[in-house]
């Protein structure tokens, strides 16, 4: 799902089943150029809050404190985004 949001960002939300668990990503565009991340792929093992990151506007992976329930979560994300510069 692809939503617009203030100033023309672009809040991208996947979904998908992956075996036994669902994963998932939130990620905030600005025209073509992704902003932040929050998802759970398995490419970070050594992130304290594995397999859940998030990759921040510098471009760094860090901890999340998303664990994967989307309805609880939503809005997080979206209070983090409106109140972020």
């Amino acid at each position: 799902m692809r939503a617009e949001l203030a100033a023309g960002d672009v809040l991208q939300v996947r979904l998908y089943r992956n075996n036994e668990h669902t994963d998932y990503a939130y990620q905030l565009f600005r025209g073509e150029r992704p902003v932040v991340r929050w998802d759970n792929k398995e490419h970070f093992p050594s992130i304290s809050s594995y397999p859940h990151h998030f990759h921040n506007t510098s471009g760094q992976v860090e901890a999340s404190p998303l664990t994967g329930d989307p309805p609880h979560y939503l809005p997080f994300v979206l209070n983090y985004l409106a109140t972020s510069p």
